[in-house]
């Protein structure tokens, strides 16, 4: 009974939210306009931060003209799904399911194209697969800069011109890609094992951080956001930790420079965690409508643990997940070494748009992100009062055992 009071509260709270009211009806989609403004929007293998053509073609007005209806998660009461159709072209088609935002730049700006209905095409191939929309379009984006560079010829390309912005060939090799047909076998498992097979310095344009390929939020112009790509257990997940005080508060935080972004990070990562003990979607936990105090009440009325009511315990639980994925990175060979990003991030000054000129300092950040977490700065790991302190004496003795305790 409790729970289903506190639920009818949260769900009126949703609905009632000025930001979701046009949230609920393009979902995502509509977000191309807003990064590409903040120079947040990937483009050319992440080499540019303007795409020529980019306003209303995919930004939210195209995305409107091809609207059929609202689609939604199973009860979800936020319905930021969409559902589009091609009325007329090549890439006419029935009435389908997305795209959301990170394809629109994983088949948009990442390889300079600006036709939506190719992006609404390239949804449906991977759906139909079962890959992955933003590892498949930066795969085809790191062969369209390595095609550039001449790494790539047409021969080994099975004939496709594969320049910027050509989207027919891009199909045709996601098309190779999905079914493992010719060079398609070769960029099926992403583009750090690509990049090992080619040789010819090509791992410098695989965009991807322990061999998950980025999401399309520039890293050099969300320097917390970068900082969770590089430090996330799993590689480049925006959903581990992605940093929203950088774009809508609650207090003000200065997107480009680094200075306070390991506890940030920290913090982000954490809460995330935590939240996802509950399964809560990060959009009401990011705009602050499943505040801590929420969520606790929630958890202790589903599962009479009265702890969860206590905010700090919710951040330790979170500390205490990341804890442990961290000693399972560490078991298998993971360190601070690994705690990076593409080299073109750290040396390449971004050449155009809103975070023009900047770089990210990925040192001066991880050493903020190691003092914060209570992990040793030379190694990445771990260390056993942090862990002790987090009721992971296990956990201690398992990376001692292993020799991994700094």
């Amino acid at each position: 009974d409790t729970m289903k009071e506190i639920t009818k509260k949260h769900v009126e709270t949703v609905k009632n939210e000025p930001k979701f009211k046009g949230f609920c009806h393009l979902g995502t989609a509509a977000a191309v306009g807003f990064c590409h403004e903040l120079g947040i929007y990937p483009v050319k293998n992440f080499q540019e931060g303007v795409l020529e053509n980019v306003e209303g073609r995919l930004t939210g007005e195209k995305v409107a003209e091809m609207f059929v209806k609202d689609d939604h998660c199973q009860l979800c009461h936020i319905r930021c799904g969409t559902v589009l159709k091609v009325q007329e072209g090549p890439y006419a088609t029935d009435s389908i399911e997305g795209p959301e935002y990170e394809t629109l730049y994983s088949f948009g700006g990442e390889i300079c194209n600006t036709d939506l209905g190719m992006v609404i095409e390239a949804n449906r191939i991977c759906d139909d697969y079962g890959v992955d929309t933003m590892s498949a379009g930066c795969t085809v984006g790191f062969a369209m800069e390595l095609y550039e560079k001449g790494i790539f010829t047409k021969a080994d390309l099975d004939g496709l011109d594969l320049t910027w912005g050509n989207h027919e060939a891009a199909i045709e090799l996601l098309k190779k890609i999905v079914t493992r047909n010719g060079v398609g076998d070769l960029l099926a498992e992403g583009t750090r094992k690509a990049a090992r097979k080619i040789g010819k310095d090509s791992e410098q344009y695989a965009i991807q951080v322990k061999g998950l390929e980025l999401p399309g939020y520039e890293p050099r112009g969300l320097k917390g956001s970068g900082l969770n790509l590089a430090t996330a257990p799993l590689g480049a997940s925006h959903c581990i930790g992605q940093c929203p005080q950088e774009i809508m508060g609650p207090q003000a935080v200065d997107r480009f420079s680094p200075e306070g972004k390991g506890k940030l990070c920290k913090f982000n990562q954490d809460k995330v965690a935590a939240y996802e003990t509950g399964i809560v979607c990060i959009f009401p936990m990011a705009l602050g409508l499943v505040d801590p105090k929420t969520l606790g009440e929630m958890l202790s009325a589903s599962t009479g643990i009265e702890d969860f009511k206590n905010e700090d315990y919710l951040f330790t639980v979170g500390a205490r997940i990341l804890n442990i994925e961290r000693a399972f990175n560490v078991r298998e060979g993971f360190g601070r070494k690994d705690d990076s990003l593409p080299p073109r991030f750290l040396t390449e000054p971004l050449q155009s748009g809103a975070a023009q000129g900047h770089t990210f300092e990925l040192d001066e950040m991880l050493d903020q992100y190691y003092e914060a977490r209570g992990w040793d700065k030379a190694t990445g790991y771990p260390t056993r009062s942090e862990l002790e302190s987090l009721g992971l004496t296990t956990v201690a003795d398992d990376l001692e055992k292993w020799d991994k305790l700094p």
